[in-house]
């Protein structure tokens, strides 16, 4: 009887495993075949507006404006219930623009006035008047000096980069890395909101004054659970066996 229940044990361990594996899902993803307003909100402001565009195969952009005025223009998901996921996308910075020209990508986000609540992937791309060739996660407090944390990356105008933003919990991480170029092992960018500020909300982008920016490729999954090595399994059972058969010799 001993050595059945010992068996039953190991068996328990490696179907354990079997069943724990799991993996991602797609919670939302976008091709920008066109730009769907059941889909999307757009925010106007003096005139700059996000738009589809027909190159790249099917994209959306937000141009470079035409007056000097500090104008922005952002597009919210109307699904605005996400909360913890892997959110990765492709863009590209056509331009660096005369000024602080910035752009941002949401997430956890509302709208709001003058610009929406929650978090942005911050993006600098460097002008002669603002150097700032650099990347950051913000919180987007009114005076955008709540949590954050930043790093260098010498942009390419007119080339695509890949981003993967992990969303667990209040812990935010980023990768980046040009299109073409192998997916990093490690992350750029880590931040902790210790003032868990915002649960969920939707994802979107925004464009200020004259930055020019593609966008392409939107991809929203579920954190997939690491999956335990068979390995790892099969000796956790061995062991299983083995102690139980030392016991039964007793």
């Amino acid at each position: 009887m001993k050595s059945f229940k010992v068996f039953i044990s190991a068996v328990g361990v490696l179907c354990g495993c079997i069943v724990s594996q799991s993996f991602a899902s797609v919670i939302f993803e976008e091709q920008f075949n066109q730009l769907d307003a059941g889909v999307w909100v757009r925010e106007n402001v003096d005139g700059a507006q996000w738009n589809y565009s027909s190159n790249y195969g099917g994209t959306i952009t937000a141009t470079s404006h035409t007056n000097f005025t500090n104008q922005y223009t952002d597009i919210l998901s109307y699904k605005n219930d996400f909360a913890d996921f892997i959110f990765s996308w492709k863009y590209m910075i056509t331009n660096s623009g005369p000024y602080n020209d910035r752009r941002l990508v949401y997430f956890r986000s509302a709208q709001g006035s003058p610009s929406p609540s929650g978090y942005v992937v911050y993006i600098g791309a460097d002008t002669p008047e603002a150097p700032q060739n650099w990347v950051a996660i913000h919180r987007l407090d009114p005076s955008l000096v709540g949590m954050s944390a930043s790093a260098a990356v010498t942009w390419q105008f007119n080339t695509w980069y890949n981003f993967e933003l992990e969303a667990s919990g209040y812990d935010f991480r980023l990768k980046v890395w040009q299109d073409g170029l192998e997916k990093p092992d490690t992350w750029l960018v880590e931040v902790t909101d210790t003032a868990a500020m915002y649960s969920e909300g939707s994802i979107g982008f925004g464009n200020f004054m004259h930055a020019g920016t593609y966008v392409d490729n939107i991809l929203v999954e579920t954190i997939e659970t690491p999956i335990p090595e068979p390995a790892s399994c099969f000796l956790t059972a061995v062991s299983i066996i083995a102690v139980g058969l030392k016991k039964l010799k007793k």
